[in-house]
């Protein structure tokens, strides 16, 4: 099983659940620790306010987009122009607006609906290949 070098979202949530958690001692108002992940060591800088983290800060892996604005047959949507990007993991990038979907909280079901449509469709009709990790 290949599991992603890095997830960014990820770090954060970990990072704040240790310090407010008592995990990793907390310093305020700047605490400096490091996480470990299948890319390397993540030095983490947590500024820290009345035993919360406020912020998370971090250097994530090498960056870069794969494709830009290409367009995507999606099922019931029709087409979509997404950008495809690596930041740790591969993600399809669309405008919201470009949907017709605001994003608000009553609309949850409805972004996680055709969100994953345009996954799936980007996925099948864009498949990719990081050019130093072999994901098959």
């Amino acid at each position: 099983k290949i599991y992603p070098p890095m997830s960014g979202h990820n770090t954060i949530c970990v990072a704040t659940a240790l310090l407010e958690t008592g995990m990793v001692p907390m310093e305020e108002p700047i605490t400096r620790f490091a996480l470990e992940a299948p890319s390397g060591i993540i030095p983490i800088e947590a500024q820290c306010s009345h035993g919360k983290a406020t912020e998370i800060t971090f250097e994530n892996v090498a960056c870069f987009v794969e494709l830009a604005d290409v367009l995507v047959k999606v099922p019931e949507i029709g087409d979509v122009t997404v950008s495809v990007v690596y930041g740790g993991m591969w993600y399809c990038i669309v405008d919201a607006e470009s949907v017709n979907i605001e994003l608000i909280p009553s609309n949850g079901k409805t972004i996680c609906r055709v969100g994953e449509m345009i996954k799936v469709a980007c996925r099948e009709q864009y498949p990719v290949k990081h050019p130093e990790i072999d994901y098959e």
